[in-house]
């Protein structure tokens, strides 16, 4: 079977359940983001030999997987069709990971300037592309009037922090020296 359907020529997708949508519709676009967001972590995970990134990674990526299914059903017509949400529990682990990476790296009270070694920095480019789906996400809630899913958002701010200590301690640990701006 090929991988083309040509079900998508005329600008149109479909989630779960089979709803047709725009494929710029809202939805479409913070599914698009998420993807992306987790294509940029598979990237990043083929470049490091480091199992705590590694299996890190592999676990925000199943947890981005099961984020895109639950935004996917908001309108799936299954009834009785109920996708795994992303829940509390979710956002305190990634708060759990945060605090044990700010406790090995210094404290910061500047901005800084994203660079460092390649690792680090696509870290900080993922940072922004999850910052990207967060507010696509936003905009498809406030769009359609979604309710409940109340850990989504929580979820990836969190994750962008999340990103962004570990993008400073992989710079550390790979012997770059931080760069801050200052107005």
């Amino acid at each position: 079977m090929p991988i083309y359907t040509r079900l998508g020529d005329g600008g149109e997708t479909s989630v779960i359940g089979g709803v047709r949508l725009p494929k710029d519709h809202p939805l479409i676009e913070a599914l698009g983001a998420l993807d992306e967001l987790n294509s940029l972590l598979g990237y990043i995970r083929s470049l490091t030999e480091e199992d705590y990134i590694i299996n890190l990674l592999k676990e925000i990526q199943v947890d981005l997987y099961r984020l895109s299914a639950e935004l996917a059903c908001i309108h799936s017509p299954i009834v009785g069709k109920k996708c795994e949400d992303i829940n509390a529990d979710d956002v305190a682990r990634l708060e759990l990971y945060i605090d044990e990476i700010e406790a090995s790296i210094p404290p910061l009270d500047k901005f800084l300037v994203v660079g460092g070694s390649e690792l680090a920095s696509l870290m900080h480019y993922a940072r922004a592309v999850c910052r990207r789906a967060e507010r696509r996400v936003v905009s498809f809630f406030k769009g359609e009037g979604v309710e409940g899913h109340e850990n989504v958002i929580p979820y990836l701010n969190r994750l962008s922090d999340l990103l962004f200590v570990l993008a400073r301690k992989i710079g550390l640990e790979e012997g770059f020296e931080e760069e801050y701006w200052t107005p």
